[in-house]
């Protein structure tokens, strides 16, 4: 009788250890779940934060994409992403006034915001929206730089379609060019004194 209880006294203690073991080992995975999605949120929120004067760049659009992953069940920071997408989302018209374009900037520059704002609530971190709107600092000369960047693609624009009538007019055969003889260029009195 004393072999047998000695037996489930060692079984038990098996069963128990092994539990505990188990427990230990969840409770250490969890943690370090945890912290990993803890991780990848903050980069999201860095990221959004850090470039929200950029959009155009390759960091946020990663972070941006990453939501869809990281909040795929979070409707309110969904909510937020999707409006910001519709901001984004549009196609610029020739009749696009200066007004409109202004509203949509603002439009868009607000979504960014709640959307930066929902996010960083969600892993209890604390910024007042209108210090992410008015205290985030982003140098002059990448403004300059952006604005620049701006104006020449737009002069390439105009220029590639204009070179684009030229080219039609050429298939057309409605334009010729041609390499005509002129008249000699004279010189200036002081050459033709000498």
């Amino acid at each position: 009788m004393k072999e047998i209880l000695i037996t489930y006294q060692t079984l038990l203690s098996a069963l128990i250890g092994a539990g505990i073991s188990f427990f230990i080992f969840w409770i250490k995975n969890k943690k370090s779940d945890d912290k990993n999605k803890y991780e990848r949120r903050l980069w999201i929120y860095k990221a959004l934060l850090s470039n929200s004067a950029q959009i155009v760049c390759f960091e946020f659009v990663s972070a941006f994409n990453m939501i869809l992953v990281e909040f795929e069940k979070d409707k309110d920071v969904l909510e937020a992403r999707n409006n910001f997408f519709k901001t984004v989302c549009y196609k610029a018209s020739k009749e696009d006034t200066e007004e409109i374009i202004r509203e949509r900037n603002i439009q868009q520059q607000d979504a960014l915001i709640r959307l930066i704002n929902i996010i960083g609530t969600k892993i209890n971190i604390k910024v007042d929206q209108l210090d992410i709107q008015n205290r985030i600092y982003w140098p002059q000369g990448f403004n300059d730089t952006a604005i620049k960047q701006r104006e020449l693609v737009d002069l390439l624009i105009k220029t590639l379609s204009v070179q684009e009538k030229i080219y039609k007019l050429l298939i057309d055969k409605k334009l010729s060019i041609g390499v005509y003889q002129g008249s000699p260029i004279k010189g200036t009195d002081n050459e033709t004194k000498k």
